[in-house]
């Protein structure tokens, strides 16, 4: 059976590593990207079968590069996955020291700044350590794997604890225990699923009522859109591109849902059709 490659951005133990590993039932091998450019790159020339992209998080947002890379490299959405965030402090094991002793030699930790600013609650009850930025999460506990330094801490996944060989002093301090990231599967062929999920990109005459004409369809057939998302058209100021998601409660009147939008539409491209995530944990 052939191998699976997925990409995503970071390094082994990052949480798109993991959910990729967890939306894959058959072997697969995860390819680590620098940037979510390359990882797109990598589904385009074909190198990686799909990509992993993270693509908006409960408490921090959409993340809006993304939503623009899958306009400009015109991919395929085959599938998406809910995981639960869980982001823990990782440090240099030591033996025979309690934990609340550890905690209290620790003056630095590092991570990405959103994993930092969720676990701001963490810090200020641990004033004494200071925070510190970093590119990503699992990418902190690699450079901690790395100094071996006991003054030093990282917030990441278990999964990057494992991986380098790390103590997770604590679990789950993260602020808001509701903390979960969607992540969209992109592919170059769609897959063969029964799909109950859409997502797809529009723009239309940027003049008054225009939006809501186009989504009207919807409305009268009793469809329920999940996100709307705008983003800006490059090149021509205070127009806009939407990305619209929606469940599938019908085919046929999904269909004709599409046709009327199309219809009201200066441009128009169908993302893809694919099966409701599912929640995973971290």
């Amino acid at each position: 059976m052939t191998t699976i490659r997925i990409s995503y951005q970071g390094v082994p133990g990052a949480y798109s590593d993991i959910a990729a590993k967890r939306f894959f039932e058959n072997k697969i091998e995860t390819y680590p990207c620098h940037t979510f450019e390359e990882l797109f790159d990598q589904v385009k020339s074909q190198n990686c079968h799909y990509g992993m992209v993270p693509i908006e998080n409960s408490i921090a947002g959409s993340i809006h590069q993304n939503y623009d890379l899958l306009a400009k490299y015109n991919s395929l959405i085959v599938g998406e996955i809910y995981l639960k965030i869980s982001h823990n402090l990782l440090v240099v094991p030591m033996k025979k020291i309690d934990k609340t002793k550890r905690i209290k030699m620790i003056n630095e930790a590092y991570s990405h700044p959103q994993a930092l600013w969720q676990c701001q609650g963490f810090f200020k009850r641990h004033p004494w350590i200071k925070t510190v930025p970093a590119e990503d999460t699992a990418g902190s506990a690699e450079n901690l794997s790395k100094w071996r330094k006991k003054h030093i801490a990282a917030i990441a996944s278990k999964e990057a604890a494992k991986i380098y060989s790390l103590e997770v002093l604590k679990i789950g301090i993260e602020t808001n225990k509701n903390n979960f990231t969607r992540f969209m599967v992109i592919g170059k062929k769609q897959k063969v699923v029964k799909a109950n999920k859409v997502s797809l990109i529009f723009s239309v005459i940027h003049k008054p009522g225009s939006l809501y004409q186009s989504l009207k369809p919807f409305s009268q057939r009793k469809i329920n859109l999940t996100k709307i998302e705008s983003r800006p058209i490059l090149g021509k100021p205070w127009e806009y591109l939407f990305y619209l998601d929606f469940e599938i409660n019908s085919l046929k009147e999904c269909l004709m849902a599409i046709k009327e939008l199309k219809e009201n539409c200066l441009y128009f491209k169908i993302l893809g059709f694919y099966k409701r995530g599912k929640v995973i944990y971290s």
